[in-house]
């Protein structure tokens, strides 16, 4: 993929490590960053705008400041937080939680992909790609559990599943996935290393480098795919 302009979402781990490796290429001319707090950066090719993702004046300033932005990568997801930890079993499932996962890990998207039709033309070719999760797979669900995390991230493949279906008929340049990372050492997967199996906990910068590798063999011929860091499809 040769790619000028990027656009992510979150500066978190998996975030700058994408970030980092999007530096690395000579050809990229521009790099916006969405992020929650200011931030700035060494490499004059980076913007940060302050934000949040569910506001759409933030993103029409996002878009502002790429004229072709031909990837758009949402890293931003929520599995748990000072009040809350992920279910062990429906008892645990509060509806505050819940709203609030499927805010962060599905309703983001969403809006990015609304911002995109409303900010550039059918004929861009533009690749939408947001982080989801294997646990987020219907079919592979044989642990049970995590129940907020698991629709939040279910219901992010099926947005990303339906707007691929409807970009082929409008926008048939565009890709469209859902990419899991693995378990990446971040402060989100750091209460559940320990299960982790020996050489799977991928640091931020294999993160980074895995995705970029990924997207460099897909077309628009695989948008609807949900993929694994390794290039695998994963079932829905």
């Amino acid at each position: 993929m040769n790619c000028r302009d990027y656009v992510i979402v979150g500066y978190g781990g998996i975030g700058s490590g994408i970030s980092a490796q999007i530096l690395q290429q000579a050809e990229v001319e521009r790099l916006v960053v969405l992020s929650r707090s200011a931030r700035t950066h060494a490499d004059s090719r980076v913007q940060f705008v302050q934000g949040d993702v569910s506001c759409p004046e933030t993103l029409a300033d996002v878009f502002k400041r790429v004229s072709t932005p031909c990837c758009v990568i949402n890293t931003i997801g929520f599995l748990h937080g000072e009040s809350f930890t992920p279910e062990k079993r429906l008892a645990d499932v509060k509806k505050d939680a819940l709203l609030h996962s499927i805010e962060v890990n599905a309703y983001s998207t969403i809006a990015l992909a609304q911002a995109i039709e409303q900010s550039f033309s059918r004929k861009q070719a533009i690749s939408l790609v947001a982080l989801s999760a294997r646990v987020g797979s219907i079919a592979d669900n044989r642990l049970g559990g995590w129940l907020s995390y698991r629709v939040s991230k279910a219901a992010l493949n099926m947005a990303l599943r339906t707007i691929s279906v409807e970009w082929r008929r409008t926008r048939p340049l565009n890709l469209v996935i859902a990419y899991h990372p693995g378990t990446v050492d971040t402060a989100l997967s750091a209460p559940f290393q320990a299960s982790v199996p020996e050489g799977r906990l991928f640091n931020t910068q294999q993160a980074g480098r895995y995705l970029i590798d990924v997207l460099s063999q897909l077309s628009a011929d695989d948008s609807g795919s949900f993929r694994a860091w390794d290039g695998g499809e994963i079932a829905w």
